[in-house]
């Protein structure tokens, strides 16, 4: 008999994973309509970059205090929530960047 603390762990990769799925299928979606004229891409594909450009630019320093924040947390409390504090924050930055994508593209599908 599989303990609580696997119960959870496979229910909540469990649920991840069907968020996951959702969401992919919903991007496949949005991405499969139809863009609009020309000048309505390129002005989307200009607003793409710019959002792109300032991810870049923001993640630039949330890296610098991941770092900063992940060696004192290895320091005085210890390597396990050190790494996944890095690793939490690695997952949240690539769901921003997924989002900003989806969203990016999505808006001149809106319009």
């Amino acid at each position: 008999m599989l303990s609580a603390y696997y119960l959870i762990l496979i229910g909540t990769l469990a649920i991840s994973g069907l968020g996951l799925w959702v969401a992919f299928a919903k991007a496949k979606r949005i991405a499969a309509k139809p863009s609009g004229n020309d000048a309505m891409k390129e002005i989307a594909e200009q607003i793409h970059h710019g959002a792109l450009t300032f991810l870049h630019k923001e993640y630039m320093i949330l890296a610098v205090f991941m770092a900063v924040v992940g060696v004192l947390l290895f320091a005085y409390i210890g390597k396990g929530l050190s790494v996944a504090f890095i690793f939490g924050g690695l997952l949240s930055a690539a769901a921003g960047n997924i989002g900003m994508r989806t969203a990016t593209k999505a808006n001149v599908r809106a319009a």
